[in-house]
């Protein structure tokens, strides 16, 4: 038995069962052990999982573009920070912080980038990676520790595929239509499920104020974590913007009665799984994010919610297609179409061009139309989702 697992038996064994979002906050953020924080992590095409950063520079270089739009709509303050929150093995800032400096001079000398990381290990691959443009980086553990590094202004916080990671409630409906959470205890030494009350009026007031009811054995998870982390979010600018990108639905769907055992999925060297209480601190534990909470949440701590689209139409419509040109020109036939095929990996329906979204919020910005957002603004899929 791992340390980990043996740590939260120990911990149930002294205090009683523990909810289903505290397991897997220990899973995968106990500080050394979890899965996320531990010197074992490791993402990328060889790993348990991979994101778009890992597929082609080009995913970071649209980002950046999009970025330096926003600055420029903000009236290029001079001062202005971008915090990516959750870096991995710094990919992204990398494509962001070279294309920024090539494309955008002015900006990058304007420019605090800000890396919020848990993990030291990763944190010392990123520092490695990183050293050319490392005068422009600052590294914190907590979105608590930004307002430490910077006054409060300007800037953008961006993350990729981060919110699915946040531990989430679990719950389940009994006969009666009545909302149970799930419990993680032990027995004889194995971790077990086990039902119970929920564990917080906010989640039965969630349920109750989207008027989900389902029938006997419908299990769905809330991520309320997410609620707390875009109110702070939102304490970090004066005025800025915020753009999410993961894999998610909005209300009706999350909760549609066919989809009765819920988003949660477990991810072991690029296989997934369905056993969350299994392999402790070896495996990824996610669900999908609700996009319309977070655009609700967003709105009572004063992000307005600009545009929601699918990656596929929020890269095309920001330009990925002018810079695969501007590739074409400069690289040799065969590396080219390598590239090709990775940006394919990016935008196409089958891959993560749909099932990846992008949220755009802000604060107290200017009302301009963003380049990612022109092609396909599908904002209403969120706002619109009666039952």
């Amino acid at each position: 038995m791992d340390e980990l697992e043996k740590r939260i038996i120990e911990r149930i064994q002294r205090h009683g069962p523990i909810t289903f979002e505290r397991f897997m906050s220990m899973a995968l953020y106990e500080p050394g052990l979890g899965y996320y924080t531990s010197s074992i992590t490791n993402i990328g095409q060889a790993a348990d999982f991979y994101t778009s950063s890992h597929v082609n520079y080009l995913f970071g270089a649209v980002i950046a573009n999009q970025v330096a739009e926003m600055w420029n709509i903000m009236g290029k303050p001079d001062d202005f920070t971008f915090v990516e929150h959750g870096g991995g093995v710094g990919l992204f800032a990398l494509d962001f912080i070279r294309h920024i400096h090539k494309r955008h001079s002015k900006l990058y000398h304007n420019l605090t980038y800000i890396i919020v990381e848990l993990n030291p290990f990763l944190k010392k691959r990123q520092e490695a990676l990183l050293t050319e443009h490392i005068e422009r980086i600052k590294w914190v553990t907590g979105l608590e520790n930004i307002l430490e590094n910077i006054q409060q202004g300007t800037g953008c916080l961006f993350s990729n595929e981060l919110v699915d990671s946040f531990p989430v409630h679990l719950v389940e409906f009994d006969k009666n239509e009545e909302l149970n959470e799930i419990y993680v205890t032990e027995e004889e030494g194995v971790l077990v499920e086990k039902s119970g009350p929920c564990s917080s009026d906010a989640i039965k007031a969630f349920f109750a104020k989207n008027s989900i009811k389902r029938a006997q054995g419908f299990r769905t998870e809330l991520n309320l974590s997410a609620e707390r982390w875009i109110k702070n979010v939102s304490s970090i600018f004066r005025e800025g913007y915020v753009i999410t990108v993961d894999y998610g639905f909005n209300t009706h769907d999350y909760y549609a009665p066919e989809r009765s055992t819920g988003t949660l999925i477990c991810y072991h060297k690029h296989k997934t799984n369905e056993e969350p209480l299994k392999r402790v601190g070896h495996q990824d534990i996610t669900a999908h994010v609700n996009f319309s909470a977070l655009v609700e949440w967003g709105e009572e701590a004063g992000l307005e919610p600009l545009g929601f689209t699918t990656q596929s139409s929020f890269l095309i419509s920001a330009g990925i297609d002018e810079l695969l040109t501007e590739m074409h020109q400069k690289l040799p036939e065969n590396d080219f179409l390598k590239a090709a095929a990775q940006v394919r990996t990016l935008v196409m329906p089958n891959a993560m061009g749909e099932s990846h979204k992008v949220l755009i919020q802000g604060k107290k910005v200017p009302n301009s139309q963003l380049k990612g957002l022109l092609n396909r603004n599908i904002l209403n899929y969120l706002v619109d989702t009666g039952h």
